[in-house]
């Protein structure tokens, strides 16, 4: 409601959200079931790109589902290598409560403004962790000594994306 009185004073007056409602469903009786049926969809951040079939080859797919397998690794790896309660324990901690809480949170926003709830919840909601997810990566390579790899794995992740994208790849 805050947000509403705030942006009350802009824009255009009666102007009406072409997409609204579009992806959004009734609850039906207590809400508890449908806001939480995505409440594990945060550890699938990187699953929902898009791009045309022409540059969505197999080393691009490759690519992605090895970032699937990072996103829930990264942040679960820094825990366990960096004692509890360090700032760098921390940024893991945070970075898994916030996969775990962007789901909910989305959720809990669109419930309250609009009594609805999103069946597949967006990717795009979470994408601002990925840099975090990305961090945790590099913690987790600099504390087992493995620079080497991250940078090779980086390299790889590169060429497999300009390869493809420069159609040197099917």
């Amino acid at each position: 409601q805050g947000w509403a009185l705030f942006q009350s004073g802009r824009g255009v007056p009666g102007w009406v959200n072409p997409i609204a409602g579009v992806n959004g469903r009734p609850v039906i009786h207590w809400p508890f079931d449908e806001l939480l049926s995505t409440s594990l969809t945060g550890f699938h951040v990187t699953s929902g790109y898009f791009l045309p079939k022409s540059i969505n080859g197999w080393a691009v797919l490759l690519w992605a589902r090895a970032l699937g397998v990072a996103v829930p690794a990264a942040p679960l790896a820094v825990l366990v290598a960096w004692p509890r309660r360090s700032a760098f324990w921390m940024s893991g901690a945070v970075t898994l409560g916030g996969l775990v809480a962007y789901p909910l949170v989305v959720e809990a926003q669109i419930y309250l403004d609009s009594r609805l709830y999103f069946p597949a919840l967006s990717p795009r909601y979470g994408l601002s962790l990925v840099p975090c997810v990305l961090a945790c990566v590099v913690l987790v390579a600099w504390k087992r000594g493995a620079r080497r790899t991250l940078l090779v794995a980086t390299g790889v992740g590169c060429v497999a994306i300009l390869a493809t994208v420069g159609g040197l790849l099917a």
